[in-house]
């Protein structure tokens, strides 16, 4: 979809009826496939955005000409080294003496080239390639840019780039794993990859795959992303149960033994020519590491990969107090995970059992020196923490560019990003983190990056952002610093088990419903604190809303597509302040059905259930700007992971609330009521993926 803004830029004393824009490639750049497709992809975009202009070669009435380098025959193997062509480039304008603009891009390889225009585009002539099926194209009279300037970009990670989590039901998924359907979606998604500056795609291969036709499937997927100049990847398992995810292994198959199970897996995967493949050797979140308890059959898994010419990495997690890293080979490359909106700097992120995530920082240090280590964190977590619930949460641009910035001085090779869904305002962490990765200078000055200088390309005029930056600083105030997100979120699918499955993932609220039952007076009066911190937030969060709408009216009301974007992420933010008053009614209702009788209970329950019709409302209204079919992301039925419904189904119906309410009526806490989750499935106890065939 292309989105036309009419935001143009003045001209800068050229030609007003400019007819024609040249661009000079030479031959060098015209066969090698990634420049190639950069370049066409150029011509069609500069077309869209110059509405009547004709893009030619060396033409005499040229106004404006775009002049590539000449890169030779110089072009290495990327599979073989593992090692990425230059990356850098350098745009400089002058003015010729016929009073024409000549634009010359300096690069040294193909992959710079493509770079290089798509920089030339986005950060200097207003293309936003925001969303992998949405892009804002201006639309130009005249040549916006002044005739001499210089330009210069370095990215900050020599590989950057995102891993598809498709363990989780979002867009992608039965794309990347359905051998039948068009592959048109993925393409559209590596293109927006290109586009961005990112050569690196990554994705979770599952299980119940077509293992005779996805070999072809996969073949194409690699043969797209090298003609866009990205590293194609997959990651799989050596034998966990979790989740239906892809097994290298079956521990207690029979004839064949684990070595010789691993060989025929690596035959059959690499029918297509992957430059690196992951392996989780956990058996599942939690549980033991493979790749500690069998050290040998790691570094067969490991060198298995590397004799295939590929890159092998080793994926590792948070998890606090596990034995899941155990000194891989000095070959094999690691990925350094982090979770949800927390940094791995910061001082406090209550995760998985962890106080904060510097232990991974730390790792990171460790390994750079020794071996490829790449930054892994996420711009979403699902399951019942963000955009599942949903929460858009400015909190991820922060910790992600606080990252960034961190990882960079560290000298780390890479930047993957973790990825699990786009909608209600998740597609500006993961175009924020691709833009981040590189560092510009214009004429000769550092241009100055922070979490919200993405989001301000789309928000003319400094009041509007100053009013973003309220909400950021807001989020940050009272999510994390006075501890309310657990409590905006829901709770975690093991938080109502019982012991000893009940095991910390996200962080939890300091008073649940369960406790609040049991309270002692002072523990009511603390839990009274925090009702009032949700109310508070809920307020101030009400009134900036109205002050950015009020403001985006005066902005941006000439502007239709800036315009519904931009309420997008307004009504994101507003339902945050819904969802604070929410948890406090139904918090409130539960102390009451403590210290008062029925009639109070349903009283709060009441109220509750007003503010989850007025969020409901805002939910149909953002379910009209799903880039996908409302049926995939939003609806029920069979797929390839373990859920029986797309990752926006809770959304939907705003499931957690209205469970919320019913738990505190039925005065029922415990996991199996109203429960979303199909434990047994996702343990792989049951179905498709059930333990029987995950061991057999």
């Amino acid at each position: 979809m292309l989105l036309f803004s009419g935001n143009a830029s003045a001209s800068h004393s050229l030609d007003s009826n400019i007819k024609y824009i040249g661009i000079l490639a030479p031959q060098s750049l015209l066969n090698a496939p990634v420049s190639a497709a950069a370049i066409e992809d150029t011509k069609r975009l500069i077309e869209r955005g110059f509405p009547g202009v004709q893009i030619v070669g060396n033409h005499p009435h040229a106004s404006v000409t775009i002049i590539l380098p000449d890169i030779g025959k110089g072009n290495p193997d990327k599979r073989a080294s593992f090692k990425y062509p230059r990356q850098e480039y350098e745009w400089r304008s002058y003015r010729t003496n016929d009073g024409t603009v000549h634009i010359r891009l300096y690069a040294e390889s193909p992959e710079a080239v493509s770079f290089g225009l798509y920089g030339l585009l986005q950060e200097k002539l207003g293309y936003r390639f925001y969303h992998p099926r949405d892009t804002i194209i201006p639309a130009y009279r005249e040549w916006p840019l002044p005739a001499t300037f210089s330009w210069k970009a370095r990215p900050r990670f020599e590989k950057r780039g995102f891993h598809l989590h498709t363990l989780h039901p979002i867009e992608l998924t039965s794309a990347l794993h359905d051998s039948d359907r068009s592959l048109d979606e993925v393409k559209e998604y590596i293109d927006w990859l290109a586009r961005n500056g990112q050569n690196v795609f990554q994705f979770y291969l599952l299980r119940d795959i077509d293992r005779e036709k996805w070999p072809a499937r996969a073949r194409e997927i690699v043969r797209y992303a090298h003609s866009r100049g990205v590293l194609a990847g997959v990651e799989i398992s050596l034998a966990r149960t979790q989740q239906g995810a892809f097994q290298a292994i079956k521990l207690l198959s029979l004839p064949f033994g684990p070595v010789q199970q691993v060989e025929r897996t690596l035959n059959w995967l690499f029918q297509a020519n992957w430059d690196f493949v992951t392996v989780d050797f956990a058996v599942g979140e939690y549980l033991p590491d493979l790749g500690g308890l069998m050290p040998v059959l790691r570094e067969n898994m490991l060198s298995g990969i590397a004799k295939r010419g590929a890159k092998p990495f080793y994926a590792t997690h948070v998890i606090a107090g596990a034995n899941w890293y155990s000194k891989p080979r000095a070959d094999a490359g690691i990925l350094i995970h982090t979770v949800m909106c927390y940094s791995a700097v910061e001082a406090s992120a209550p995760v998985y059992g962890n106080k904060d995530q510097r232990h991974m920082f730390a790792l990171a240090r460790h390994e750079s020196p020794m071996r490829e280590t790449w930054y892994w964190p996420e711009s979403a977590y699902w399951v019942s923490f963000d955009n599942s619930v949903p929460l858009f949460l400015l909190l991820y641009p922060e910790a992600r560019f606080q990252d960034i910035i961190a990882m960079e001085k560290l000298g780390l090779h890479g930047h993957i990003t973790f990825s699990s869904g786009w909608e209600w305002g998740y597609w500006l962490t993961d175009w924020s983190i691709s833009r981040w990765s590189w560092q510009y200078e214009e004429n000769g000055k550092e241009v100055i990056a922070h979490p919200l200088s993405v989001l301000n390309t789309i928000l003319p005029g400094k009041n509007l952002q100053k009013l973003w930056q309220r909400a950021i600083d807001l989020q940050r105030i009272y999510l994390k610093e006075k501890g309310l997100l657990p409590y905006l979120s829901a709770l975690d699918p093991s938080a109502e088990l019982f012991f000893p499955f009940n095991k910390p993932f996200q962080p939890r609220p300091r008073y649940p419903f369960r406790l609040l039952r049991s309270a002692t007076e002072a523990e009511l009066e603390k839990a009274g604190e925090d009702i009032g911190l949700l109310d508070e937030y809920a307020a101030k969060i009400e009134s900036l809303s109205g002050m950015i709408e009020a403001e985006a009216e005066k902005c941006l009301s000439k502007d239709p597509s800036l315009m519904k974007l931009h309420r997008e992420l307004l009504l994101g933010l507003r339902i945050t302040a819904l969802r604070a008053r929410h948890r406090s009614l139904t918090m409130t209702a539960v102390i009451a059905g403590k210290t008062k009788g029925k009639g109070e209970v349903d009283h709060y329950l009441d109220r509750a259930l007003d503010v989850r019709l007025a969020a409901l409302s805002i939910v149909q209204e953002v379910e009209k700007t799903y880039r996908y079919p409302l049926e995939r992301v939003a609806g029920t039925g069979e797929n390839h992971t373990s859920y029986a419904f797309g990752y926006l189904y809770p959304v939907h119906s705003l499931f957690f609330w209205k469970r919320e309410e019913e738990q505190v009526r039925a005065r029922r806490f415990d996991a199996f009521f109203i429960n979303l989750w199909d434990f047994r499935k996702i343990l792989g106890l049951a179905g498709k993926t059930s333990l029987t065939r995950s061991l057999f």
